[in-house]
């Protein structure tokens, strides 16, 4: 069962099998809790997310239909509706700052002793959700800009703009530590 794609594991998912539900769960769960992580920022809320996907799956399992799409932009989908309603209800309860405000923490002042790697992990939190989201489709799960827009639900051109801009930011936040690294 293991070497079947998600979609020809479709059938048995929609009977409930359980051995098929459990190598789709193998297989996607990483990839789903990396892109809740990199959206939320928070290990908890990542998780929460994450089983929220996988119990979705196993009550909507059945009515996928593998000819409309993957499995995989399926779970991504929903995650993203999760995602989202997390962000809402912590807005709403903790008083979070609006996706565009610039962050609390200076970016320089944050990356002054460590390396560009760990300084670029840093800042990505720190941009906008919508950047943040086409960062963790496109570059950290590597799907490509059709997926990526079925996702979240926008035209490819968007997408393409949106991670254009992405990096933009980054790169602009990060040249006080390159010119101090050279």
């Amino acid at each position: 069962m293991g070497n079947r794609t998600d979609e020809e594991l479709l059938p048995a998912l929609s009977q409930g099998d359980e051995a098929a539900f459990t190598v789709v769960y193998r297989r996607r769960q990483g990839a789903i809790y990396r892109y809740a992580l990199q959206m939320t920022g928070s290990a908890e809320t990542a998780a929460e997310v994450t089983q929220e996907v996988f119990l979705a799956l196993m009550r909507q399992g059945g009515r996928l239909d593998g000819e409309r799409g993957t499995v995989l932009s399926w779970l991504y989908a929903v995650a993203r509706r999760q995602v989202l309603k997390h962000v809402a209800v912590e807005k709403r309860y903790e008083g979070m700052p609006e996706d565009e405000a610039e962050p609390a923490v200076d970016p320089r002042e944050e990356m002054e002793n460590a390396d560009l790697r760990e300084q670029l992990r840093a800042l990505i939190p720190t941009l906008p959700a919508v950047f943040r989201e086409v960062l963790a489709l496109c570059v950290v799960e590597e799907m490509s800009y059709g997926e990526a827009a079925r996702i979240a639900e926008v035209p490819e051109g968007t997408i393409r703009s949106r991670l254009h801009r992405a990096k933009a930011m980054l790169a602009e936040r990060m040249a006080p530590a390159v010119r101090r690294v050279l």
